[in-house]
């Protein structure tokens, strides 16, 4: 394929990747399946929150979730998640669809994003369009911490969208959607960040029961209060906020509400006036809260 860089060659695959030929062929079921237990219930009676349409293409034959993604991008635009993304510091546009278990990405996204060649041919239902090649890169939201992701490289003509992040997606870097609220949500082995988009595309984050550690030794007295050095496990892109009890051991009452400047992995918080014997102090040691 001409005018690909050197960073990434797209082999074509010599089985088709079957996108849904005609998009009025797309008919939404009567059901919903859930996607973490393959039971189903009728659209009225959901039975968890991972629910996603189950889509037929013609009399019984349920088309790939990937196809499924593809084509509801084109049908219900309004109704599906658009978020800012960014790779190789190229601002794009991802939408967020926990149907289809593959992501994607546009031809000529790769075409000026370096990202590292992970080709592997796509087995497909035999027709129209293939899929090019697979990619692995690294992908920013605001935010939130994402690891290395794979993705299908489709033509351009397949897709509204810079990127799909798709179920792997979402899977590998702990992400729950919340299309009411259009939100992620990023749970960590102690507390989550929250973070909601708008329609015009700006994000608000939040932190709550964030995991954060002193980076020195502080003194602190009986009924006094006193600022502690911590360090985050992340490093911010923006005002960033923390909204709760910091919950890592049992100790000294801190709370409050906590900001970061922009680039840093290092604030401060309050020990509020914590309670020892009388005239008594202790050391709150590195690595520790």
């Amino acid at each position: 394929m001409e005018g690909v860089t050197s960073e990434l060659e797209v082999k074509l695959s010599p089985t088709p990747l079957t996108f849904a030929s005609r998009d009025d062929q797309l008919v939404l079921a009567e059901k919903t399946e859930c996607i973490t237990c393959d039971t189903e219930k009728p659209a009225t009676e959901p039975i968890c929150d991972n629910l996603v349409p189950s889509v037929e293409d013609g009399p019984g034959e349920v088309v790939d979730p990937a196809v499924v993604a593809i084509n509801l991008s084109r049908l219900k635009p309004a109704s599906l998640m658009k978020i800012p993304v960014r790779i190789d510091r190229k601002e794009l546009s991802a939408l967020v669809d926990s149907g289809p278990t593959a992501s994607l990405i546009r031809t000529s996204v790769v075409e000026v994003v370096p990202c590292t060649d992970e080709l592997q041919d796509v087995i497909g239902l035999g027709g129209t369009t293939r899929a090019l090649g697979k990619i692995s890169c690294r992908v920013e939201c605001r935010g939130v911490t994402c690891v290395d992701s794979s993705f299908l490289v489709v033509p351009d003509s397949c897709l509204e969208h810079d990127v799909i992040l798709g179920s792997d997606f979402l899977t590998a870097n702990r992400l729950i959607v919340d299309m009411e609220k259009r939100a992620l949500r990023q749970n960590f082995e102690i507390g989550w960040t929250d973070v909601s988009y708008g329609e015009d595309g700006r994000s608000v984050v939040h932190h709550t029961m964030l995991p954060v550690f002193a980076s020195s030794d502080v003194r602190v007295r009986s009924g006094e209060s006193v600022l502690v050095p911590v360090s985050v496990p992340f490093s911010c892109d923006g005002d960033y906020y923390y909204n709760g009890e910091i919950s890592q051991g049992n100790l000294h009452g801190i709370e409050g509400v906590l900001s970061f400047p922009e680039g840093q992995k290092s604030a401060h918080v309050m020990v509020c006036k914590p309670i020892f014997a009388k005239d008594r102090s202790e050391i709150i040691s590195r690595g520790t809260i």
